[in-house]
C-alpha cells in the first residue's frame, strides 16, 4: 500500500479497541488467540468499532480471505 494513501484509507480505522503488539507470530499465545499466528509480526487491534465496506469484504475473499466478523463491531 506504500505510496496509495486512497487504498490504506480504505483498509485502517482509527475506530478500534485496543492493541496487540506481536513480534513471534509463531510462538506467541496473543497471536493464536487472536488467530493472526501466520501474520507477520506488528501491531494488530483488538477489536474494529467500523463496517467493514461490501467492496473490501469482496476483495478479501477474491485474495482467499475470510474477514473475522467475530472481531468487528459494526456501527
Amino acid at each position: 500500500m506504500r505510496g496509495k494513501s486512497d487504498r490504506v484509507n480504505t483498509c485502517t480505522t482509527a475506530q478500534f479497541d485496543g492493541m496487540a503488539a506481536i513480534m513471534d507470530p509463531k510462538e506467541s499465545w496473543v497471536a493464536r488467540w487472536k488467530r493472526v499466528d501466520v501474520s507477520v509480526p506488528g501491531v494488530y487491534a483488538v477489536r474494529l468499532s467500523t463496517k467493514m465496506s461490501e467492496s473490501l469484504k469482496l476483495e478479501l475473499e477474491d485474495l482467499g480471505i475470510t474477514p473475522r466478523m467475530d472481531m468487528i463491531t459494526e456501527t
